[in-house]
């Protein structure tokens, strides 16, 4: 069978898990909870059984992550907004203020400095990697006469 014939196949699985997933929640009355973690499973197992063949599936994974991140990001900004507006005392303003920088401090600290430790870091072969990619050549090693 081509690949593209496997990509419709598994856009096909995922679409019948979607159904039983749908199915759990109007005729089971499945908790939220439940059906989360049988979807992770059945994402874990449809991407075994599927290796490398999951394109269509991911396209639609794509676009409904969008979706969320696009619906998510304004609400939790708003949430944010109403929360700070909503304090009133300005000594509590600034210990929550203070907090918050000092966590974004800590997490932009944490973000930069993981990349660059690695980057460092030896590698198998116990040469330190800069992040380009070493190749041995063989032009370069001393010969034996």
């Amino acid at each position: 069978m081509s690949d593209i014939a496997y990509d419709w196949i598994a856009l096909g699985v995922a679409a019948i898990l979607f159904v039983i997933l749908a199915f759990l929640k109007r005729k089971k009355n499945a908790g939220f909870t439940t059906r989360v973690l049988l979807a992770t499973a059945f994402g874990i197992i449809l991407g075994i059984a599927f290796n490398g063949h999951t394109d269509y599936v991911g396209a639609v994974g794509s676009i409904w992550s969008n979706a969320i991140t696009a619906l998510v990001v304004p609400l939790l900004l708003f949430s944010i907004i109403s929360s700070i507006t909503n304090l009133g005392e300005s000594m509590r303003l600034k210990s929550i203020g203070a907090k918050t920088v000092f966590f974004l401090l800590l997490n932009t600290d944490e973000v930069e400095s993981n990349p660059l430790l690695q980057s460092v870091l030896p590698c198998r072969s116990g040469r330190v990697h800069l992040g380009k990619q070493h190749r041995r050549d063989s032009s370069h090693r001393a010969s034996v006469t």
